[in-house]
């Protein structure tokens, strides 16, 4: 399944945080032979561009957010 994971997070309130959580999942779907595309918005000038983009160049099934609590 083509699966699109994106970190939401553009907080860099106290540090600038790794999106971990979703690079384990993106590691586990891959391992289960899914293709898998990262996207992560934290420096991005114009992130709904970029997610728009990366949706119509990437096509996925199923979209995936992440953010920081």
């Amino acid at each position: 399944m083509k699966t699109l994971l994106v970190s939401a997070n553009r907080s860099s309130v106290n540090m600038p945080v790794f999106p971990l959580g979703l690079a384990c999942v993106a590691g586990s779907l891959r391992a289960d032979g899914h293709e898998v595309e990262v996207l992560d918005l934290f420096e991005d000038r114009a992130p709904e561009t970029s997610l728009a983009e990366t949706i119509a160049a990437f096509g996925p099934q199923l979209i995936g957010l992440s953010v920081r609590n």
